[in-house]
């Protein structure tokens, strides 16, 4: 819909999906935090981003609840919120808490 609207390329919609899958975030949180889009703009031409944000900021929110003991454990693990809280935990350190 955004590239319909011309708001954003198809390559930055390409690139917004891919960097979101590995951030971690929702496509939505990455156009707005880039500058792509605005809150607004998303509001008025795909609202339906609005329900996904909020089931993913939930499950973000419940999966950060343990980072901090997950980034302290070690060895491996088949779970996978226990391997992403340990990734973004990993990130976090690295990049810093606003990435």
């Amino acid at each position: 819909m955004l590239v319909d609207k011309r708001v954003i390329t198809p390559a930055q919609a390409e690139s917004a999906r891919i960097q979101s899958a590995t951030l971690g975030v929702s496509t939505s949180e990455f156009l707005v935090k880039n500058g792509l889009v605005t809150e607004r703009q998303l509001k008025e031409l795909a609202p339906w981003f609005f329900n996904q944000t909020s089931a993913e900021t939930q499950r973000r929110n419940t999966v950060e609840t343990n980072e901090s003991l997950m980034a302290n454990t070690s060895g491996s693990c088949d779970d996978y919120d226990v391997n992403l809280a340990r990734y973004r935990a990993i990130l976090k350190d690295i990049l810093g808490p606003e990435s």
